[in-house]
C-alpha cells in the first residue's frame, strides 16, 4: 500500500513538473522571441525557396544587397542548395555573409525581380528527454517562400554605392 502510494505521488509530481514547464516555455518562446528579433544583423545565409516556376526561369539567380537606396554588394549564382526533379522548385542560399535587417534583397531570375521579405530571429528553446530545459538561443527563420505572383512589376534597380 505504501509503495502504490509513494508511486502515485511521485507520478503526480512528475506530471505537473511537465505542466508547469510547457507553460514557461509557451511563456519564454513569446518573451525571448521578443528579445532574439532585437537583433540588427544577419550573419547565417538564410534560404529562399522558388516555388512553381519553369526551369528555364531558375537557370541564373541574381542577389543584390542594396542599402540607402545603392546597391553596396551584388552575387549571381546558379547552383542551387536544392532542387525537385521537375525543376520547379529550387533551393539557394542567400550569398551574403553578413547584412542588416535594415537592408533590402533583390532577387532577380532571368526575367523578373522579387524582394525578399522580412527577416526575423526567433528563440529556439532547448527541451530534453524529460520537457524544457529552460534555456535557448536566438535563430533566424531559415526558409522564405518565393511564387511567381510575388514578383515585382516594373522594378528598376538602384544604383551601385561608391566604395
Amino acid at each position: 500500500m505504501l509503495f502504490v502510494l509513494t508511486v502515485s505521488i511521485f507520478i503526480g509530481v512528475f506530471f505537473l513538473n511537465q505542466s508547469d514547464k510547457t507553460k514557461k516555455a509557451e511563456i519564454d518562446e513569446i518573451k525571448l522571441s521578443k528579445i532574439c528579433d532585437t537583433i540588427k544583423a544577419i550573419t547565417e545565409q538564410p534560404t529562399i525557396t522558388f516555388d512553381e516556376f519553369k526551369t528555364n526561369e531558375l537557370e541564373r539567380i541574381n542577389f543584390y544587397l542594396i542599402r540607402e537606396n545603392k546597391i553596396i554588394e551584388e552575387k549571381e549564382t546558379f547552383i542551387p542548395e536544392y532542387s525537385s526533379s521537375d525543376g520547379t522548385y529550387k533551393t539557394f542560399k542567400i550569398p551574403f555573409e553578413y547584412f542588416l535587417k535594415t537592408d533590402t534583397i533583390i532577387v532577380k531570375t532571368s526575367t523578373l525581380y522579387f524582394k525578399i521579405p522580412n527577416f526575423h530571429h526567433y528563440a529556439y528553446l532547448h527541451f530534453g528527454n524529460f520537457g524544457y530545459l529552460g534555456s535557448s538561443d536566438c535563430r533566424i527563420e531559415k526558409n522564405k517562400y518565393i511564387y511567381i505572383e510575388d514578383r515585382i512589376e516594373n522594378y528598376k534597380l538602384p544604383t551601385k554605392a561608391r566604395r
